[in-house]
């Protein structure tokens, strides 16, 4: 067979693209010995290489005894055609200086796309070089080739300086360095050569503007885009449906959905690509009902018919809205046009499923796809997990693996996430090693993933490792590995990353700037949140996610003011944005302010919503206000929150702390679920409300039930322990806090010295003490005030010297509560020295319970004025107690004219009736005071004017001094008829009329009073009436007094 019918049987070969018969034929050359003409072995190299057949290819070449310059271009060209770049750099060199042969043009080109898919611009300049010595730089595609290889090894400079070269550039040449421009998004360089292009009279084509345009897609800039689009209209192209295609797809990209709508509209006439990029426009920016709609439209037109990427891109619409029902008649619609088996609109399908919320469904559809790759896996996977059945998703990885599909980038980052949901750090371990083998771990999508793994299952620092193996870290990494930081509270090394992303020119968004205002609230950073607050102004990123973030940090660092200026900058305020400020008064003691802006809200008709009423229900929690608590309870009741969890917790807690334990146990009971913080918040309340065996006996039923106490629930079953003196059972709580490894904190350590002390054993308190590592002021008074209880003043008193040896000053508490127990043991030497060393700031310190052991302990010493001096110097009025332990002083010492003096000087005193009554039968001297104390208030109260905010015309020691006045005291004893027989006598119905006529004359809301007839025939049995919160008027009378007062609130 001679040469030339080889040459014709290749032909054939070729034309029928028939690769059996070129094999054939490629023996019988050989066997001929005609395998070593490079004529024929040209044409074999290039159908070899068509077919993808390499290794035919190189063998067909390494038979040719000299290869000419066709046959180097035809295998460097099948090595590059494949993705073996680098061997057709080598083959190119050997060429040249083994074989001693020059590329021509073809060679050039070829070489030059080489160079541009290895990004090898060395190599380039090189060939570059050699363009301008053998004079081929002369040639248009040789300079297209260039530019567009400078352009692809990210040198827009060098692209520039090679197209400035040529003097006389034709429009082919213009578009490529548009295009090149495209290439890198820089739409206002493109747009500048475009006018330099005009200036020369240049006349654009087609492309020159499709270039241009992609160059506006690249940079988003709209501006660029319009004036690109008035060229067009001024007739200097036809606007075809292609270009129309692209102004809609610039347009949507862009975000200007309105002028996409509007080049829409204005088209003469439109393809399938048309609508497909309208449509997906839509679904980019989140206008899923547009997207259906325009779908809707399009299948309604008989011109046009939807397509497989028409049927994409509607699924991923009913995917954005959820649309669930429209998807499923997608579906349908898909199966009877018999596209089912298109493995794109297969893997949207399952994830439109997915993202609808039905994993089943799309579990159905994988299981009848017919080839099921890793696209296939990877939609179903990310099903799982967007679901929250991570569990599933690492089931169904492990049967990808059974079935030997390898994973790939997505996969990985899929799997990743389901182990940092599941918080499966073990299992992440594995897969990081897997992907370490593969080589990937550099990845950016990867390595993403696995910071982002590591930082939710608490391992930050391995975390940061892979962060720092990045070569390229995007926004992603940097806000993974910021948020990890965070969400450990090393809040100072988030805003030291934070810093390094700026200086490393990376632009944060606003998953960023959450994590970084959240590191501010946590430290309570003012300056820093101020920072960030004007970078996220600066970046106009100021969307309803952030303002509700920095509304909440100004809170937390106590700027109020600068919450509420970013809150009334927003005219549209979001239910979050309303719970942070809510919450922030809150978090703030500003309870009262926070119920005045829930009330604010409600006007606004803006729905709360969960977070609002846990912030909300915090306020009356604060202010003791059971009645606004109790509107809040009704109000999510009737929103339909009555089953939450989280809220019933609260309202427990509210309750609880309110004091009202009955409506706690009765939200308690009806809680469908009761978690360990349903049982904490009423067995705290039981302890707060001093009914510890009530406390002990709920936490019985709670480890009955199954559930396991936290270490704040411990810490009031301590308090109730110590409260009721059940040691045994203290004991008990004592061992599991030191299974739970609870015992070594400091807090713990102090509840348990104070549960041992007040439980009389205290040599385990002092083993607990001895323990701690911290030792505070709480843990030394806790032990003092054991002994001191037990009467042992010896020990506290060393132990009180012990605290000062530790370098701990002694506080107001460590010395009443030794003092209290010397007052009352008779001990008044010790108490005295006790005395003389507290400070004046332990005295400013004192509580009012502490004050009045104070005025307990110098009365019981016999230092009464001292006693009178302290209680007259208090800038607010002292309880009665401190009155009355001082009463009992100034009777035991005999000073009875001193004890009524004092008494009538202070009105709002509730006398004592044993005290008061054994001082007037041993002194008549007194009932002349008192009758005289009757007269001037009777003669008071006729002539007042009032008000209805209380009393004005009275007298101003009785009006400012003091909220509660005494009116009148009558006592009833045996033998006190005696000494004040003009007391006993006075007309009771006369004293009712009087204040009848009283309170008459104020405006009073909701009073409730008896007549006076009632009153006189019930005062036998005691009664008490009252009126309204803001005067209320008690009327109480018993068999053995009978007092009349009014309480100004």
């Amino acid at each position: 067979m001679t040469r030339d019918d080889l040459y014709r049987l290749l032909q054939q070969c070729v034309k029928h693209k028939d690769l059996p018969s070129a094999k054939k034929v490629h023996r019988l050359m050989v066997s001929n010995g005609h395998h070593t003409i490079s004529a024929l072995a040209d044409v074999l190299i290039r159908l070899f290489a068509s077919h993808k057949c390499l290794f035919d290819a190189c063998l067909v070449f390494s038979g040719v005894l000299q290869p000419s310059l066709y046959t180097w271009h035809a295998i460097i060209s099948a090595y590059s055609s494949l993705g073996h770049h680098r061997e057709a750099l080598e083959l190119w060199r050997q060429m040249q200086y083994e074989n001693g042969i020059s590329p021509d043009k073809v060679s050039f080109l070829c070489i030059l796309k080489t160079c541009c898919c290895l990004k090898a611009i060395q190599q380039g300049n090189l060939v570059f070089k050699q363009l301008i010595e053998t004079d081929h730089i002369r040639s248009a595609p040789i300079q297209s080739s260039l530019i567009l290889m400078y352009a692809k090894c990210d040198s827009l400079d060098d692209a520039r300086r090679v197209f400035d070269i040529f003097p006389r550039c034709d429009v082919v040449l213009w578009g490529t360095m548009l295009a090149a421009y495209a290439h890198h998004g820089d739409g206002a360089a493109a747009l500048d050569l475009y006018t330099k292009m005009y200036e020369q009279n240049i006349q654009p084509d087609k492309v020159t503007f499709l270039c241009l345009l992609k160059a506006v897609n690249t940079s988003k800039n709209s501006n660029l885009g319009r004036l690109v689009h008035n060229e067009i209209m001024n007739g200097v192209v036809e606007l075809d449906a292609v270009l129309g295609s692209t102004l809609v797809d610039m347009y949507a990209k862009c975000g200007d959905m309105e002028d996409a709508q509007a080049t829409f509209d204005d088209m003469p006439h439109r393809n399938a690509v048309t609508w497909n990029v309208m449509i997906l426009g839509y679904v980019q920016h989140g206008h899923g009902y547009m997207a259906l709609q325009l779908f809707s439209k399009m299948q309604y037109d008989n011109t046009m018919k939807p397509e497989k990427v028409t049927f994409v891109c509607a699924l991923k619409a009913c995917a954005c809205i959820g649309a669930a029902i429209e998807g499923r008649m997608l579906h349908d619609q898909i199966i009877r046009r018999s596209l089912e088996e298109e493995d794109l609109l297969e893997n949207t399908i399952i994830d439109m499923y997915a993202k609808c919320g039905m994993v089943d469904e799309a579990a159905n559809v994988f299981s009848r796809v017919y080839k099921q790759e890793v696209v296939s896996w990877n939609s179903l996977m990310g099903a799982y997990t967007q679901q929250g059945q991570a569990l599933e998703a690492l089931k169904l990885f492990q049967s990808m693996q059974i079935v030997g599909v390898l994973p790939d980038t997505v996969t990985f980052s899929s799997i990743l996430k389901a182990c940092a949901t599941t918080e499966l750090l073990e299992f992440g371990q594995l897969i990081h090693d897997w992907i370490v083998q593969l080589s990937i771990e550099a990845d950016v999508v990867i390595g993403s993933a696995l910071i982002d793994m590591y930082c939710k299952c608490r391992h930050v620092n391995e975390g940061h490792k892979v962060f720092e193996k990045l070569h390229s870290a995007n926004v992603v990494s940097w806000n993974a590995v910021i948020s990890g930081y965070v969400q450990i509270q090393h809040d100072h090394k988030a805003l030291e990353l934070f810093q390094q992303m700026l200086h490393r020119g990376v632009d944060p968004n606003d998953v960023t700037y959450s994590s970084i205002l959240k590191a501010c609230s946590n430290l309570s950073n003012l300056e820093a949140a101020r920072v960030a607050h004007d970078r996220v102004v600066r970046g106009g990123l100021e969307d309803a996610i952030l303002v509700c973030a920095l509304v909440d940090t100004y809170a937390k660092c106590g700027s109020i003011r600068e919450a509420h200026w970013v809150f009334n900058r927003t005219s549209n305020h979001s239910t979050a944005a309303w719970a942070a400020l809510i919450g922030g008064h809150v978090q703030n003691n500003k309870a009262l302010c926070a119920l005045e802006l829930f009330e604010r809200m409600e006007e606004e008709d803006i729905k709360p919503d969960k977070v609002t009423f846990l912030s909300a229900l915090k306020a009356p929690t604060m202010l003791g206000a059971i009645n606004e608590g109790m509107l809040l309870h009704d109000r999510l009741l009737r929103d339909g929150y009555g089953s939450d969890v989280a809220l019933g917790n609260t309202l427990v807690d509210m309750y609880a702390k309110c004091g009202r334990l009955d409506d706690a146990c009765r939200v308690f009971d009806r809680l469908t679920i009761k978690d360990v913080v349903s049982w904490g918040a009423l067995i705290t309340g039981y302890t707060q409300q001093d009914n510890g065996f009530a406390a002990l006996e709920l936490y019985q039923r709670m480890e009955t039930e199954g559930n396991n106490p936290e270490s704040a629930t411990l810490l009031s079953l301590l308090k109730a322990c110590g409260t009721v003196g059940a040691f045994e059972q203290g004991k008990i709580v004592h061992e599991k806090l030191v299974r739970q490894a609870f015992d070594d904190d400091s807090v713990v350590g102090n509840a348990l010295v104070d549960m041992y002390a007040k439980c009389g054993r205290m040599r385990d308190a002092i083993e607990v003490m001895e323990r701690l590592f911290h030792k505070d002021r709480i843990s030394w008074n806790a032990l003092i005030s054991g002994y001191a209880m037990q009467g042992n003043f010896d020990c506290a008193l060393l132990y009180l010297r012990d605290m000062q040896q530790h370098g701990l000053e002694p506080d107001s508490y460590s010395y009443t509560s030794i003092i209290d127990a010397c007052s009352h043991a008779g001990d008044s030497h010790t108490c005295l020295a006790l005395l003389r060393g507290m400070t004046k700031q332990h005295f400013m310190n004192l509580n009012l319970e502490e004050f009045n052991c104070i005025v307990d302990a110098l009365g019981r010493s016999g230092l009464l004025d001292n006693a009178k001096e302290l209680l007259q110097s208090l800038p607010c009025p002292p309880e009665d107690i401190g009155w009355m332990s001082l009463l009992t002083s100034f009777r035991t010492h005999g000073s009875l004219f001193v004890a009524v003096q004092s008494a009538h000087c202070d009105e709002d005193i509730e006398p004592d009736n044993m005290c008061m009554s054994k001082g007037y039968r041993m002194s008549s001297q007194e009932t002349t005071h008192v009758q005289a104390r009757v007269k001037r208030l009777e003669k008071a109260l006729t002539k007042s004017q009032l008000n209805g905010n209380g009393y004005v015309g009275i007298t101003s020691k009785f009006v400012k001094r003091w909220s509660v006045s005494q009116i009148c005291t009558i006592k009833k004893q045996p033998g006190f008829q005696k000494h004040m027989p003009n007391i006993v006598n006075m007309d009771l119905g006369k004293h009712v009329n009087l204040f009848m006529r009283l309170f008459s004359s104020m405006r009073l809301i909701g009073s409730r009073f008896s007549r006076p007839s009632k009153l006189c025939t019930e005062h036998r049995k005691g009664s008490k009436f009252g009126l309204n919160r803001k005067n209320v008027c008690y009327l109480i009378y018993s068999e053995i007094k009978c007092i009349l007062f009014c309480n100004q609130i």
